[in-house]
């Protein structure tokens, strides 16, 4: 395989400006490219042509700033692409270090591109350790690729076809799976069609599984194949955890999985729900705490999988549903957590506990017997006699290979001590007396190492308390908001009622106007736009007009002699015109029938709601406006004065006579 070996030659992978590379390729043992200064994205080129290969070099953070930043330039390599840091393999060293004891000669003032031609032909040596982001399995994800609306009346028959396309593939991926031997853990979400969702964990690497499944999104499904990436950077050969402490493990199997681990004195270690996990992060979950040797479930008969995660661990199974119903479970877990601060915040993880505490109370009986006999005898009661109660053996059985591993100890410290005492020199006594030192500042170290332990966790509830009060800041900001749009809200609608109040007093001051009696000395008139034989047919109809009325005329332009006659038949005292006199002739025929015509231009009107008044007194003051037309009449207006005078006072001499 090709090896491309890098090292930074300026800039820094933190800063926002490109970094520029030294790079060397080695291939078939010999240098076939060396190149010096170029960017990242030059880098990508050169390994998309040289196909998989190695990236050397030797500190993977001078191509990436952080985990996440080396995991995507994993993914944009060649798949197969290796990255391998030559200076680590069981500890870090300076590449100096490496390439002397490799043969290769490094000065210390070497540039970038020798020391990148150093990593080159040490990884094609097959030194270093190899980069471990990406977990040896993947998933598999089936689901919908279109909208269920797009099927418009018929939405329901749309989205059950798409459920039944996913259930088919999901059988055809299934079937490809098994017919290869490729283990897989599968997790669906059941619809009324078939499956709305299927995702399949399986255990073997992506380059195994595209060569049966395809990723694609065309049509109405779609499927996803993405790689299971590790929590922290790691190399390979490295250990993951201590996995010396023996453990109880409780699991509630499912698409939701709880977790329950403790030690084997009853202490609850972890108490945990994941969500459609894998084996191996099951796995990694349990070996941060130790190594269990009782694996128990309430789950009868005990799933496959449980099973399988004991037979990795070589661990014992055992079911707990014989042990449990539905009241014990919940009375045992709220007894735990009345007398801890563990709570269990789901189902799944209140099942895994409960099993978990009414497993170790059965084997706390065994472990108080065997505690018993071990003073008896004079044995040590040691975790690991507790260990093999676990797994199964009797009492009598543990304490005896107790008993025997105890003497063996005793006989092979004897034995140590006298070879020691027979080789100790000077520079022996020296060595035990810088170990007792070294122990002693370990002791020291641990014991610094507590007390950090303990002041971080004050400063955890510290932040956690902040982190209480921000809330509560929170909170408070979002009620004050709350309050100012209430009262931005109320504030428009006291404007609206505000405003209707005024219509209303407006209202209420036109209807008081109308209620209210006119004042003394103002007669009420009749008021019309115009005055034509159309505009008078209603009022003559409904008898509005009466005899004496008087009539208030916006425009009386468009008046004839028609209207005269008909005035003269209601009883039309006088006519008074706002705008537009009547024609001169029409005048002259009003005057000739006794209807006095006046101009209300300059005459007050009071309105009493839609009624207009006028004083009574207009009547006598006013006259026409319109001078006669000499060529029609040869009577001065003042004749016809005299003459509508001469006449009232002849109509009230004969009411008086009568």
């Amino acid at each position: 395989m090709p090896v491309l070996g890098l090292d930074l030659h300026s800039g820094s992978p933190k800063s926002k400006r490109p970094c520029r590379y030294s790079v060397v390729v080695v291939k078939d043992g010999q240098i076939v490219l060396e190149r010096k200064g170029i960017e990242l994205q030059e880098i990508l080129r050169i390994a998309s042509e040289l196909g998989p290969c190695i990236l050397a070099t030797d500190n993977v953070f001078e191509i990436a700033p952080d985990i996440s930043g080396l995991r995507r330039l994993l993914l944009k390599l060649p798949p197969g692409t290796k990255v391998v840091q030559v200076n680590k393999e069981d500890r870090f060293e300076r590449l100096s270090q490496v390439a002397r004891r490799e043969g290769f000669t490094l000065s210390r003032k070497a540039d970038s591109l020798s020391e990148a031609r150093i990593a080159a032909l040490l990884a094609a040596k097959g030194i270093g350790s190899e980069v471990i982001l990406f977990e040896p399995e993947c998933r598999i994800v089936v689901t919908r690729n279109a909208s269920i609306k797009k099927g418009g009346s018929g939405t329901n028959r749309w989205r059950r076809m798409i459920e039944a396309a996913i259930l088919n593939e999901t059988n055809r991926i299934a079937s490809y799976l098994e017919e290869r031997g490729i283990e897989y853990d599968l997790y669906v979400h059941q619809a009324e069609g078939g499956l709305r969702r299927a995702e399949f964990v399986v255990y073997a690497p992506e380059s195994k599984i595209t060569d049966i499944v395809k990723p694609r999104e065309n049509g109405s499904i779609k499927v996803v194949i993405t790689r299971k990436m590790k929590r922290k950077l790691e190399f390979a050969g490295s250990q993951k955890a201590n996995r010396s402490k023996p453990l109880i493990v409780s699991i509630d199997p499912g698409a939701s999985l709880g977790l329950a681990i403790s030690d084997l004195e009853g202490n609850i270690l972890s108490l945990k729900t994941l969500r459609m996990p894998s084996k191996s992060q099951i796995i990694e979950e349990i070996v941060k705490h130790g190594r269990p040797v009782l694996i128990t479930t309430d789950v009868f008969p005990i799933p496959e999988r449980v099973k399988d995660i004991a037979k990795i661990f070589n661990a014992r199974v055992e079911a707990a549903s014989d042990l449990l119903t539905l009241k014990e479970k919940e009375k045992v877990v709220q007894e735990f957590e009345e007398s801890s601060e563990l709570r269990a915040s789901t189902s799944h993880e209140r099942d895994a506990l409960a099993a978990l505490l009414i497993m170790y109370r059965r084997l706390n009986t065994l472990f108080k017997k065997a505690e018993s006999r071990a003073r008896e005898k004079g044995v040590p009661f040691t975790s690991r006699v507790r260990e093999l109660l676990v797994r199964g053996k009797s009492i009598n059985e543990a304490l005896k290979q107790e008993e025997k591993s105890e003497k063996a100890i005793e006989r092979s410290e004897i034995r140590e001590i006298r070879r020691v005492r027979r080789k100790r020199s000077a520079a022996t006594s020296a060595l035990l007396r810088r170990i007792k030192e070294l122990e002693d500042r370990l002791s020291y170290y641990e014991e610094l190492l507590q007390k950090k332990d303990r002041e971080i966790s004050e400063l955890m509830e510290q932040i956690s308390q902040l982190r209480k009060e921000i809330n509560l800041e929170l909170e408070r900001d979002r009620r004050i908001a709350q309050r100012d749009a209430r009262i931005k809200e109320l504030e428009q609608e006291l404007r609206r009622e505000r405003w209707r109040n005024e219509l209303l007093r407006a209202r209420i001051r036109a209807l008081e106007n109308i209620l209210r009696e006119p004042p003394t000395g103002w007669i009420q008139v009749l008021f019309l736009k115009k005055l034509s034989r159309r505009e008078l047919e209603p009022f003559i109809k409904e008898r509005k007009i009466r005899e004496g009325d008087v009539l208030l005329v916006e425009d009386a332009s468009g008046m004839g002699k028609t209207v005269v006659g008909t005035l003269r038949e209601l009883g039309v005292r006088a006519l008074i015109w706002r705008k537009n006199p009547p024609p001169t002739e029409v005048l002259y025929e009003l005057e000739s029938r006794g209807i006095r015509v006046i101009c209300g231009k300059d005459i007050e009107i009071w309105w009493r709601g839609g009624i207009p008044y006028v004083k009574d007194e207009v009547l006598i003051k006013n006259a026409s406006s319109i001078k006669p037309n000499r060529k029609r009449s040869r009577l001065s207006l003042e004749d016809i004065l005299k003459e509508y005078r001469s006449k009232l006072l002849e109509g009230e001499v004969e009411e008086g006579d009568g």
